[in-house]
């Protein structure tokens, strides 16, 4: 619109009262396409190891926006910067409307500084609940309320070349089952002068260390916290017990390679594809990626309950679906999560 001055004494004052009103009625106007639109758009964002996932989620979304004529705008991102960049986008006030959170602590965390909705009086009327693993809803709860909805759960488990055990003379099919035997195992599976290795120990300071030696501290009948969560429960014999075996395969024995206090199971899992690795610990993700690394390496990999000293064991993960407290979106939200 161009603006004319038109010279006049009243009449100018009659023109600029006239234009006054058109402006005011064009903002009026699209402020409410801006707000209608935003009603009809949701963000979503995924995190972990987000290479398996494109093909999946590419499909949910086109599900869903035609169901429901909503646009989705959706993002997967690393599991490595995941974390810091679903807070910073949270601490600015500005995070997706939907997005994953890991059930290791994530939704209490989050819910405590009040950056999730509940979601329980959705709920109570959703018929999915009993389709839910009863042992997941703790995850998200907070202050007796459930801010996420469990999306799919894993767990860890012993992950082994059938190539490297038939040249070492072992039968794929017999893993071990305790620590004695691992420890039998990794060192016949072991030469350092082929650079091959018998058991990938975690050393990096990461999140897989601690969970590598939560499944040696479970096996061995310890436990992390306290029953309210509020102690430390490791510091046992148990706990010494499991840290000196987990740490001893690497220290002590050397059935795991020189560069280990700086790897986790992200690098064991391309070794194991290239038949320098044995064993280490895995999960489900991990079978495209291994395979990404050596498409060759399939169907000559397994997988086996983890070897344990007194009790078999292992650590459950995942993700749940969370909605942000900040949504505008929240209806459409819970569909998506619903559907």
């Amino acid at each position: 619109m161009t603006y004319q001055t038109i010279t006049g004494g009243g009449r100018k004052k009659m023109y600029r009262k006239s234009l006054i009103t058109i402006l005011m009625t064009v903002c009026f106007l699209f402020g409410l396409i801006s707000v209608g639109g935003a009603q009809e758009k949701l963000v979503v964002w995924i995190g972990g190891h987000v290479v398996e996932q494109e093909e999946t989620w590419a499909k949910i979304v086109e599900d869903f926006e035609k169901q429901s004529g909503v646009d989705v705008e959706y993002r997967l991102i690393g599991f490595e910067v995941y974390y810091d960049s679903l807070v910073t986008a949270y601490e600015a006030g500005e995070p997706p409307d939907v997005c994953f959170a890991d059930l290791g602590g994530w939704v209490p965390t989050f819910a405590s500084q009040g950056w999730l909705e509940p979601l329980d009086d959705w709920l109570a009327s959703w018929e999915g609940v009993d389709q839910i693993w009863e042992n997941l809803w703790p995850t998200v709860t907070y202050e007796g309320k459930k801010y996420g909805l469990p999306w799919y759960t894993d767990c860890r488990l012993l992950l082994y070349n059938k190539i490297m055990f038939k040249e070492a003379g072992l039968d794929p099919d017999d893993p071990p089952q305790s620590w004695d035997e691992l420890l039998e195992y990794a060192k016949l599976l072991t030469d350092a002068s082929q650079m091959k290795y018998g058991y990938g120990v975690s050393g990096a300071m990461s999140e897989t260390t601690t969970l590598g030696y939560m499944i040696f501290l479970f096996g061995a009948g310890g436990e992390l916290l306290t029953s309210d969560y509020r102690q430390a429960a490791f510091n046992t014999s148990e706990g010494l017990e499991a840290l000196k075996f987990y740490t001893d395969l690497y220290t002590k024995h050397q059935v795991s390679p020189p560069g280990t206090p700086g790897y986790t199971e992200d690098d064991y899992r391309t070794m194991m594809a290239q038949n320098r690795i044995a064993m280490a610990i895995g999960g489900p993700w991990s079978f495209p990626l291994i395979e990404l690394a050596n498409p060759e390496i399939k169907g000559n990999y397994m997988v086996a309950t983890h070897p344990y000293l007194r009790e078999p064991a292992s650590v459950l993960g995942g993700w749940a679906s969370v909605i942000s407290a900040t949504s505008q979106n929240k209806e459409i939200a819970w569909e998506l999560l619903s559907t």
